[in-house]
């Protein structure tokens, strides 16, 4: 079988590979996106092994790759996508590693005819802010994943809907439709905290944005106020309305998160509050809140830059 794969790996959670590697010419190490954007996905390969016939053990961060790609940032032995020193997310402790960024792909070619077996404890790195991934150990070339990663890959029937999709994103559409911000937000620390924020993206509603500035400046808890600052960025700007005066050109625009970003009512808040908090916050918190502005072309006035 020429593919290993780990479930979906968020927060601290970690997947363990032991894999038969047997009569591999080559091995490549892939983290994907988990299917919900690759903001954040900081990956890595946790004291990863290769095991010899004789039973001896060589550490596969000794043998130089032959190429290293990555979706942000740096892939590096013993650094996080960030150029920070490699730290598991659960602080356990970690004599060696890899860290890198999805959609990453790390490569091994001829490797040698007696090894035997692959080990490593796949996880993310404690710089991710909210990412989730996918690992893979494959002994080809990925080229392409399941529900953009979502979804194991199987062998199977093409082209079947994404049904686990459909059900959250009525949901979501639904609360915006129902200007469920307040509800939304008091939400957050609860387990439908994702979908809620998800959902607070998409509400241009001042009613809905006091609630979770409010929720903001009151929350100490970094990854919680990391995953609120990415919503609180999303909506400082909105969608420039379309008055029949501007269309697409030859080459379609792909940066997004919007045609043509454009200030309203509650910007100038929402400015305020996240350059309040990266002044104030933890290292993580002021590198995630710079990147997510960076990434939805925001231009916040007196914003630190992520360091």
């Amino acid at each position: 079988h020429g593919v290993h794969q780990s479930p979906l790996i968020d927060g601290n959670k970690t997947h363990q590979f032991d894999v038969d590697i047997s009569g591999w010419k080559e091995l490549y190490l892939t983290i994907g996106d988990g299917g919900n954007g690759d903001g954040n996905d900081h990956g890595a390969w946790f004291e990863p092994t290769l095991v010899k016939k004789d039973g001896s053990v060589t550490r596969l961060t000794d043998l130089k790759w032959t190429q290293a790609t990555q979706g942000w940032g740096k892939t590096g032995v013993g650094i996080s996508p960030t150029g920070a020193k490699l730290v598991r997310s659960d602080k356990k402790a970690m004599a060696f590693g890899i860290g890198s960024h999805a959609l990453s792909v790390i490569s091994y070619k001829n490797l040698p005819s007696d090894i035997i077996r692959f080990k490593c404890v796949a996880g993310l790195a404690d710089t991710h802010g909210g990412g989730q991934v996918r690992f893979y150990a494959s002994n080809k070339v990925i080229k392409k994943f399941a529900a953009g990663g979502k979804n194991q890959i199987v062998e199977g029937p093409h082209a079947i809907p994404n049904s686990a999709s459909i059900l959250p994103h009525v949901a979501r559409k639904a609360l915006v439709a129902l200007r469920a911000g307040p509800a939304c937000v008091d939400a957050i620390g609860t387990p439908n905290q994702s979908g809620a924020l998800m959902a607070l993206r998409y509400m241009h509603h001042p009613e809905a944005v006091d609630a979770l500035l409010k929720r903001f400046e009151k929350t100490l808890e970094s990854d919680v106020k990391q995953r609120i600052a990415r919503s609180l960025v999303r909506l400082a700007n909105k969608e420039k309305p379309y008055r029949g005066d501007t269309w697409w050109g030859t080459r379609p625009e792909t940066r997004g998160p919007y045609y043509y970003p454009t200030p309203w009512e509650k910007t100038e808040e929402i400015h305020q509050a996240l350059v309040k908090a990266a002044k104030t916050g933890d290292p993580a918190t002021r590198f995630v809140i710079s990147k997510l502005a960076e990434k939805d072309r925001v231009s916040i006035p007196g914003l630190p830059k992520a360091e």
